[in-house]
């Protein structure tokens, strides 16, 4: 029995011939145009793909002038494309769906697709979006039920955060700030360099910058912390060395001062400078 387009029993195996043939196409191909088989030779090619139709189809649309041009050719897939996207908006006006969530009639434009070949969900774009929190919870019970997936993310996550500190450490910024409701300002890493340098300025002293976090290494020390009200800027940070944020801790650089003059331990100048401009 020959294959027939219009008959439904063999359809689709038209179909996939047809696509088998413009993958690895043979002396001659289907026109989607004519309607008939042409020379391959009267074909061009897009993606590796025979197009649908032939040059001498896109010469009488009037698409191109010149079937060996190539900027004809682009012209004309261009507007190929633009008649499709054309047609398939014609084909959605008046078409309706029915979401199995909420039960109604909606228009098909109300349904959102996961990719241009897969067709329309059975849950309408709104019911699928009030039942992300649900979906993800579930994901996050299955997530937790496997320890090894959950291992395995680590160990990526931590090989990262080596291979790239900076970006993670930008990363952190930002997430922070989100959740303190602090203004947030992008605060690129060698703005920071420029400004203030590596000397800590609480103790005086340069601090190391690289490797894996320790006591000597370079930190960046909000002088007022995002949890007090105080904002990511270029000018709230200062370079600071692990440990003297550890006793700054939640405390601003007056209070700071304070706390070493009551413990009877001298306070570095240019502690006392930041210090005195915060003031």
């Amino acid at each position: 029995m020959a294959l027939d387009p219009h008959n439904e029993n063999t359809a689709n195996q038209w179909y996939d011939a047809w696509m088998a043939n413009r993958r690895n196409p043979g002396p001659t191909s289907w026109c989607s145009f004519h309607r008939e088989d042409h020379p391959t030779g009267e074909f061009g090619r897009k993606h590796k793909l025979l197009d649908p139709s032939c040059m001498r189809a896109y010469l009488e649309q009037g698409i191109i002038r010149d079937p060996k041009s190539p900027e004809g050719l682009e012209a004309a897939r261009a507007r190929r494309n633009a008649l499709s996207r054309a047609r398939y908006r014609t084909k959605r006006e008046g078409v309706t769906r029915r979401c199995q969530v909420c039960e109604k009639d909606l228009p098909i434009t109300a349904f959102r697709r996961r990719g241009k070949s897969a067709d329309y969900p059975d849950t309408c774009a709104a019911c699928h979006k009030a039942s992300q929190p649900e979906r993800q919870a579930s994901y996050r019970r299955g997530y937790a039920q496997r320890p090894e997936v959950k291992e395995r993310n680590k160990v990526r996550q931590r090989r990262a955060r080596k291979n790239n500190p900076e970006a993670f450490l930008v990363k952190s910024w930002r997430e922070r700030a989100s959740e303190m409701g602090a203004e947030y300002e992008e605060t690129p890493l060698e703005a920071l360099y420029g400004l203030y340098g590596t000397e800590c300025y609480i103790c005086g002293h340069e601090a190391e910058t690289g490797g894996p976090r320790r006591p000597e290494r370079l930190e960046w020390d909000h002088l007022m912390p995002l949890a007090r009200g105080g904002a990511h800027s270029l000018a709230n940070l200062r370079p600071v060395h692990g440990r003297c944020n550890q006793v700054k801790q939640w405390r601003t650089p007056p209070e700071v001062v304070s706390l070493l003059e009551r413990q009877g331990k001298p306070v570095p100048p240019s502690l006392r400078a930041v210090a005195e401009k915060f003031a």
